[in-house]
């Protein structure tokens, strides 16, 4: 069973980088999505609309960043305490 969770420390510590690399590069995609509805709005009450809609969703990846980079961050320290043996019964 020991070696199962040294084994799956390495499995954490892989995939702390990468959900953070997800994370960051959704919330990106989704920002450059948004400032394209703003520059593609051709009236004021549609540039309105989206530069609202474009405000929502800075909030809410700004806000997913901040909550879930951390908790990647923690799967790579938990990966590397389960790599070093801390959790061995």
């Amino acid at each position: 069973m020991n070696i199962i969770k040294r084994a799956l420390g390495v499995i954490w510590i892989l995939m702390g980088p990468y959900a953070a690399y997800l994370i960051i590069s959704h919330a990106l995609k989704a920002l450059a999505k948004a400032d394209a509805v703003v520059a593609a709005a051709t009236s004021e009450k549609a540039r309105a609309v989206a530069e609202a809609a474009r405000t929502n969703t800075t909030l809410q990846w700004g806000i997913i960043v901040i909550i879930f980079v951390p908790v990647a961050i923690g799967l790579i320290i938990f990966g590397k305490f389960s790599l070093q043996g801390e959790y061995n019964t």
